[in-house]
């Protein structure tokens, strides 16, 4: 469990996500006279069932896939260029600690705050907000808001490759489908199953 100043770097991430969060309410505030997301949030349109299901199943594999062939990179990129960071923050850190009431309840919050809540701010705001105001960029509008979501995760910056090819399509069926709903599904089922992969591993140190 990757901490900063004490903290889980995942709770931080929620915490910066609520800025993101005041940033969108402020403007549908400012632009509709009350607390709403109507014309700020894009990329709503209705998607049929069966597209969900036709595009995630393969995205549900690419990310694993991709996650696989990824790991020797970030080996390699960790002891070549950020072995200076705190051990804490780099990925082949596992010492989750002993199991204790504190540690659970900050596993438990994890998982609501970086499983839930963090990944749908994040995609009102990079895809819902963002995303659409990029569009005169044209397709190259995917590769920028990808590539933005990708530096934002600065604690991190062994995965910014990862986390670039990863969202790449995501973004990509978002500005086809104009539906930020397909990437909040692929962004909530991702994170959740690292929240539940940590908490696995925590309760198995009883």
């Amino acid at each position: 469990m990757t901490l900063l100043m004490g903290i889980p770097v995942d709770i931080w991430s929620a915490l910066k996500a609520n800025t993101r969060l005041d940033t969108v309410n402020y403007l549908g505030k400012k632009r509709n006279g009350t607390f709403s997301l109507r014309g700020i949030v894009l990329y709503t349109q209705q998607m049929p069932f069966w597209q969900y299901v036709v595009f995630f199943l393969p995205f549900l594999v690419y990310g694993i896939g991709l996650q696989i062939v990824y790991s020797p990179v970030v080996a390699v990129l960790v002891k070549q260029c950020f072995s200076w960071m705190p051990a804490y923050m780099l990925p082949q850190s596992t010492d989750l600690g002993p199991l204790t009431a504190i540690t659970l309840i900050t596993a438990l919050l994890t998982l609501v705050f970086d499983g839930i809540i963090n990944p749908i701010v994040e995609e009102l705001y990079f895809r819902g907000y963002l995303l659409p105001r990029l569009s005169h960029w044209g397709w190259l509008a995917v590769v920028i808001n990808a590539l933005l979501f990708a530096l934002q995760h600065f604690w991190q910056p062994y995965n910014y490759l990862l986390i670039f090819f990863l969202v790449l399509p995501e973004v990509l069926i978002v500005c086809w489908k104009r539906n930020i709903r397909f990437s909040i599904l692929c962004h909530c089922t991702a994170n959740t199953l690292g929240a539940v992969l940590t908490l696995i591993a925590l309760l198995s140190t009883r």
